[in-house]
């Protein structure tokens, strides 16, 4: 069995694996997605029921705005831009049975600034920051 990599398109879902390099053959487990080589584009590792993971570092899509953010899981991240908000909730799961650090990745597309982040923190206390520019890791804690 292939690994499927899919993009909702027109609300169906299509396997784009095969355009951009995602090929391989196997039994699969655990899928995580991270920027593992820290160029703000997502990577991608998956484990083998037999056999070595596969490994899929991206090379494309570099000059996209992009912004990680790390907080505490359970923390609720929005990210505005001229484009529109986006908004993600902190969680420790990077992927289908992988776990990972606990951070939130946007992709912002054309845009390369923020206007304005909030973060919601577990215990209600809420950071507010902006505008900044994209394409950085920001870290929130709570105090």
């Amino acid at each position: 069995v292939s690994p499927r990599l899919l993009r909702q398109v027109e609300g169906a879902f299509v396997d784009v694996g095969p355009e951009v390099g995602v090929v391989g053959s196997g039994s699969f487990r655990a899928a995580a997605s991270l920027d593992f080589n820290l160029d703000g584009v997502e990577d991608l590792l998956v484990t083998a029921l037999e056999g070595p993971p596969l490994f899929f570092l991206s090379d494309s899509c570099t000059e996209a705005g992009w912004l990680e953010v790390t907080a505490p899981r359970g923390s609720r991240v929005e990210v505005e831009t001229e484009d529109g908000t986006q908004t993600a909730w902190v969680r420790g799961d990077e992927g289908y049975l992988a776990n990972g650090p606990p951070r939130v990745h946007f992709g912002l597309g054309e845009a390369q600034d923020v206007v304005g982040m909030r973060v919601l923190l577990p215990g209600g206390e809420t950071v507010v920051t902006g505008p900044f520019a994209a394409r950085r890791r920001l870290v929130v804690s709570a105090e």
